[in-house]
């Protein structure tokens, strides 16, 4: 087991000295530390590799020693600036409260508890997605393109700029288009680029659909389903030249079983999502009685060089998606940036597996390499299977990237400059306009922090937390959103150690003094 840190840890690396923790991944075993000898670049680290440093605790730390009343001085250590700024972040710039429109108390109440956890509320979050109008116009034109043929996009931004984000928000524009959508986060050890069957189960595992709610079951079953209500449609599918090697067959087994063993139909559908557990031997055994006994299941291996097939499988998904009254399949995948945490073999497969995506989505015209020359897994009766299922996919990929990473030179070759589309750091005055939506919703909320608080200077507080993350103080926005949400709630509890609570922030912040009038 990992130790477990807090952002703003101070941590100790065997080679690579002290440093403070800046953000916590996959449940604490990977954490971005930024050295004090290095502090131009945020360092992935698995947290095994670590020790606790006697050192100043972190920010976490300091402001709930603040919130408690507590008054021992405790400092952080100031990093050299990430980015030089030129703004002056101690202008006088009056900023508007934002009040949601037609959002009841009650929705408030629910979208501020979200932002005190961290989590941007799904239903607001255009409203906290400032400074990307650039790229709102982009994504909306990419889903176009989807609904016509398919599109590919990466997104490359530093540490702390919201590629995760801007990843939420596509993926609930998407939804709101009627796409499928799945949302996946790239795992060096877990779910590695390298291993396409264990990317392909985290994204079918990971399907949502815009008209089911988000609790209720994903997968692929919901798909089936919706199928299975077309008759012209199912029969199209299950001969003939739109034939998919491994749905159709299992579509043609899953219809069968709806008036018998439900188990069993349970079974087959975790083979075709790519259960580690789950072989087609298995199934065949226990199907061969079915009168569809006929459709033959092909293997789905965990192998590397088996891109092909689980890129045909997506295109064919996002097809079907199509034809049964949706509007395609859009695939977001994050921290794409472990590509250069594998091995040389392990980074070549990844390679091949971006570039069958990559033809999967634009088609294999319009990809710089030849997509037939790329090697394929398996015997041959696997080889011969397609990498695209479709002339047109409606299949949608976004990779969002660091700008260091390794993979961005893999994706460099496959795919023309103008797709790949760098996210800037937000402003001064995006921060700005942050803090008077957030604060209007937390009134909207909670109505007695306008008796408290209405003189709170919103720009005076954008400012400090641009310059927070600008020092490294912060490390994204998603925990500016919930810093302000926790100094709210202070004003709100404890209005008459506002004044001495705000300069508190201010010096760990490293910013301007805010004040309240």
């Amino acid at each position: 087991m990992p130790p477990l840190f807090k952002i703003g840890s101070r941590v100790k690396h065997p080679f690579l000295g002290p440093g403070s923790v800046l953000e916590i991944q996959r449940g604490g075993r990977v954490v971005r530390v930024c050295f004090d000898n290095k502090p131009q670049v945020a360092w992935l680290v698995v947290a095994s590799e670590l020790e606790p440093a006697t050192e100043p605790a972190g920010l976490q730390a300091v402001v709930s020693a603040i919130a408690l009343g507590q008054r021992e001085h405790v400092t952080l250590p100031r990093p050299q600036r990430r980015v030089a700024s030129t703004a002056l972040l101690s202008e006088d710039i009056e900023t508007p409260v934002h009040v949601p429109a037609d959002l009841s108390e009650a929705q408030a109440l629910h979208a501020v508890e979200a932002l005190r956890v961290g989590v941007v509320p799904r239903h607001q979050i255009e409203t906290y997605t400032v400074g990307r109008d650039a790229e709102m116009a982009m994504v909306a034109q990419d889903l176009d393109e989807t609904e016509r043929h398919g599109a590919f996009r990466v997104m490359m931004g530093d540490y702390g700029t919201g590629k995760t984000h801007h990843l939420e928000w596509v993926e609930e524009l998407a939804l709101s288009r009627n796409f499928l959508t799945a949302r996946v986060t790239l795992d060096a050890r877990e779910n590695p680029p390298s291993m396409p069957k264990r990317v392909y189960r985290s994204i079918v595992r990971a399907l949502r659909y815009p008209d089911r709610p988000t609790h209720e079951q994903g997968g692929l079953a919901p798909l089936f389903d919706r199928v299975l209500q077309d008759a012209s449609l199912t029969a199209d599918l299950l001969s003939g030249d739109n034939y998919h090697r491994y749905l159709s067959p299992a579509l043609a087994y899953y219809r069968e079983l709806q008036e018998g063993d439900r188990d069993l139909a349970a079974m087959l559908v975790d083979w075709i999502e790519g259960h580690p557990t789950v072989s087609n031997v298995t199934l065949d055994q226990r199907l061969k009685h079915l009168a569809c006994r006929y459709h033959r299941l092909y293997a789905l291996m965990d192998y590397c060089p088996w891109a092909h097939i689980y890129a045909y499988l997506l295109g064919g998904i996002s097809v079907l998606a199509r034809r049964c009254g949706y509007a395609g399949l859009v695939v977001l995948l994050d921290e794409a940036e472990f590509y250069s945490l594998l091995s040389g073999g392990h980074a070549y497969y990844a390679g091949i597996l971006f570039s069958y995506y990559a033809a999967a989505t634009l088609g294999p015209d319009r990809v710089k390499i030849r997509v037939n020359d790329l090697p394929r897994g398996g015997h041959a009766v696997h080889r011969a299977i397609p990498p695209t299922y479709a002339e047109h996919q409606h299949l949608y990929m976004t990779f969002a990237i660091t700008p260091e990473s390794s993979g961005l030179h893999v994706l460099q070759e496959l795919v023309d400059a103008s797709t790949i589309v760098e996210l800037s750091p937000l402003s001064a005055a995006d921060y700005r306009l942050l803090c008077g939506r957030v604060w209007g919703l937390y009134q909207h909320a909670y109505p007695e922090l306008a008796d408290c608080a209405t003189d709170v200077n919103l720009s005076r507080l954008g400012n400090a937390l641009y310059h927070a993350i600008e020092w490294g103080r912060l490390g994204n926005v998603r925990q500016a959103l919930k810093l302000l949400t926790e100094i709210a709630d202070f004003l709100r509890l404890d209005p008459s150690h506002g004044p001495t609570f705000l300069r508190r922030c201010e010096e760990v912040l490293g910013a301007p003094a805010i004040s309240l009038s």
